[in-house]
């Protein structure tokens, strides 16, 4: 069964239109990184943006970082419990 492929974006087409020539292996190198820079960029401002929204700071993520949520497994609560009442 073939999956059905969406339409392209107006970013592909552009992008098709635009490089439509063969290109070099150096010079589509150089795109690459400026397409992933680009790419990079859009990411650290919407990044940037959360943080704003959030009011978040160094320090909230750091706390974040530092700080243990998980719910421990019953069976590793019993096992600590058990080597407590052995001490």
């Amino acid at each position: 069964m073939n999956a059905i492929q969406p339409p392209l974006s107006n970013a592909q087409l552009e992008l098709l239109d635009l490089f439509s020539l063969q290109l070099p292996d150096d010079t589509l190198l150089e795109l690459k990184q400026l397409l992933l820079q680009f790419k990079f960029d859009q990411l650290d401002k919407l990044a940037d943006q959360e943080w704003a929204a959030k009011g978040m700071t160094e320090q909230t993520i750091t706390e974040r970082l530092n700080s243990h949520h998980r719910t421990p497994y019953t069976s590793q609560t019993r096992h600590l419990q058990q080597q407590r009442d052995k001490a």
